[in-house]
């Protein structure tokens, strides 16, 4: 199975037939440092290597809480509410800065 994964990964990247050799000869792709965290903090190794998203997670919370307004108000502007939203997560200096830096 792991020997498929790797011809599977390596035909997907496009990888050489050396990078090929190189990895079936290995028991696993990760470097052995990775793994050796990996059991001293007691984690799956592929735990290490996710990354959170955290501008994919604020987009989808300001999408949620623009799908709650719209629920309470049928008729408001859907775009309106979310640039509003995205307005008021900034400070109120930089709002304060740009509305200047627009009537100048």
């Amino acid at each position: 199975m792991i020997a498929y994964l790797k011809i599977r990964t390596l035909q997907y990247a496009g990888g050489s037939r050396i990078a090929y050799y190189s990895f079936v000869s290995k028991e696993s792709i990760l470097p052995k440092s990775m793994i050796a965290i990996s059991q001293l903090l007691d984690v799956q190794p592929s735990s290490l290597l996710e990354e959170d998203n955290l501008e994919l997670q604020k987009a989808r919370t300001l999408l949620l809480e623009v799908d709650a307004i719209m629920a309470l108000h049928k008729t408001a502007d859907r775009e309106n509410i979310r640039h509003t939203l995205t307005l008021l997560q900034e400070s109120p200096v930089k709002r304060l800065n740009r509305a200047l830096q627009r009537t100048q």
